[in-house]
């Protein structure tokens, strides 16, 4: 437990950040918003505010970094990219994610892959919830987003494991996050050289047919959204059913109520996202509230302490689906905001509008309580339920 005298140190590996951070989060709020850690050689940004104004700053901050642990496990993709690179380059995954493209079957399509992993859900039976729910649906999702075939999600999902695992912690599994990123770029080769791929594959081929990606920025981008696209909702349906595990009154209310269902998810990405952090680079010496921040220097955004800013919400620690405060940081903002938002709301809210319809009970029947935690991703270890259907 810190002090008042101690100093503030952001330590990733430690326990007690990975399982509680915000009390560290509103000190550095309190006390240091601008914080250069010696330890990790970055500065860290905690306000809400000061966030914004550095996501929004084009001019002077940037994503491009030779050094990135993104770089070196996707090579260049949208997200290393700024200025007209990244102008010409994002559209042609963004346009897909887009409601009008989403409406070309693609609702219906979230529709079924959602009921057919609740269908499997036995009634009064343990059920993993982690890993048979929250993961299949995001995985299953994004496979068919894609045009990969469905039945190869979860063989997906495990081979990307290392991948995910050095996103956490970039000091470990670095040859094992390459070996892996091959096999998926020797499987995507694969299957479009089957020309039985469908889906966002055949917009990303024209893109290469047209000389706007190569061939290896198609397979690079794929790689990409397949992590993206499944890590951070199934952090988010995990989390979401955490938490109302923890509020038996809310989860009775949810149940019956599709509004409060929506507010419940909101308020949930806002209070526990599933992701933590993004990061940018100082273009040139920056003077920050009376704070220089030297030219070169990476920024830690620490979007989940600015999702808690006392400036900006009333009693920010609650959590409370009728706040009134209607702008959370958890998909970012600026050129580089989440492009999936609307296909991630879209899973959760049908997510859980499926599992309330189905089911009347549902109880954690581990004898540990879930804590959410992790390093970059954010989820509990395990999550043991039962569920009880409906009667009527």
């Amino acid at each position: 437990m810190r002090s008042d005298t101690t100093p503030l140190v952001i330590d990733y590996l430690s326990e007690e950040f990975q399982q509680d951070p915000w009390p560290l989060y509103a000190a550095l709020r309190n006390e240091e918003p601008i914080h250069w850690s010696e330890k990790q050689h970055c500065y860290f940004l905690s306000k809400n505010e000061h966030i914004k104004q550095i996501l929004l700053d084009k001019e002077n901050f940037t994503v491009e970094h030779p050094f990135r642990t993104t770089r070196h496990l996707f090579g260049s993709t949208i997200i290393d990219m700024d200025g007209k690179k990244h102008s010409e380059k994002r559209p042609i995954i963004s346009n897909q994610f887009k409601p009008s493209a989403m409406q070309n079957g693609m609702i219906e399509a979230v529709k079924q892959i959602i009921k057919e992993v609740i269908d499997r859900i036995p009634s009064e039976k343990e059920v993993d919830f982690i890993n048979d729910v929250a993961i299949p649906i995001p995985m299953t999702i994004i496979m068919e987003a894609i045009g990969l075939p469905k039945e190869d999600a979860m063989w997906v999902y495990f081979k990307m494991r290392p991948i995910i695992i050095h996103l956490n912690n970039p000091k470990s599994h670095f040859q094992a996050a390459l070996e892996a990123s091959d096999e998926l770029y020797a499987y995507i080769e694969k299957i479009v050289a089957q020309n039985t791929s469908h889906g966002m594959i055949n917009q990303f081929k024209i893109a290469v047919e047209k000389g706007q990606w190569s061939q290896e920025d198609m397979n690079r981008h794929i790689v990409l959204l397949l992590s993206a696209g499944s890590e951070t909702t199934a952090c988010s349906i995990a989390n979401i059913m955490t938490i109302l595990l923890n509020k038996p009154p809310e989860m009775a209310r949810a149940m019956r109520d599709v509004d409060y269902q929506k507010a419940v998810i909101k308020e949930s990405l806002r209070w526990q996202p599933p992701l933590h952090t993004t990061t940018r680079i100082c273009k040139n010496d920056y003077m920050l509230d009376n704070v220089l921040i030297p030219k070169g220097k990476f920024i830690i955004l620490l979007l989940a302490s600015a999702n808690r800013d006392e400036d900006v919400y009333e009693n920010p620690e609650q959590w409370d689906p009728a706040r009134k405060e209607k702008v959370n940081l958890s998909f970012s903002m600026g050129s580089h905001n989440c492009l999936g938002f609307n296909l991630a709301k879209l899973e959760l809210e049908e997510t859980f509008s499926q599992l309330f319809d189905r089911f009347n009970d549902i109880k954690l029947i581990q004898k540990e309580r879930p804590i959410i935690q992790g390093q970059t991703f954010r989820i509990p270890q395990k999550l043991k339920l039962t569920f009880s259907k409906r009667t009527n």
